[in-house]
């Protein structure tokens, strides 16, 4: 995940970090489902429309290949960039009980999170 895109002054631009670093999951998501070769790399979208109808797209392919939509974990969830992600994940059509929300109330404790995670299901592709 892209934690900030900064610019030539280091303004970071959280949200959208976020944003575009769950979308690219997303489609990595789905290519590595799909093919045995490596993600290629990704041209830049004109707009939010042309990025998440792509996006969808191979989230579409990626779900009928698994069976089932990904779960999708943020780690800091309230934040910019987290709330950056959550949005292009919901956006692109992953469901609300999917999308798994952290932020300093669940991390607070510190980690190790094995307890947390024990619930969250890891099935590798077939």
């Amino acid at each position: 995940m892209v934690e900030a895109i900064t610019d030539q002054t280091s303004q970071a631009f959280g949200f959208h970090a976020g944003f575009a670093g769950a979308a690219l999951a997303l489609e990595v998501w789905a290519w590595q489902l799909n093919h045995s070769e490596p993600f290629p790399g990704v041209e830049s979208y004109p707009n939010e429309d042309a990025l998440i109808t792509n996006v969808k797209k191979a989230l579409d392919a990626g779900a009928k290949k698994a069976g089932r939509m990904p779960r999708v974990i943020v780690i800091g969830a309230l934040g910019r960039c987290g709330s950056g992600a959550v949005d292009a994940l919901r956006k692109s059509g992953v469901p609300e009980e999917n999308i798994i929300k952290w932020d300093m109330a669940e991390t607070a404790k510190g980690g190790p999170f094995s307890t947390q995670t024990a619930s969250l299901p890891v099935t590798p592709p077939s």
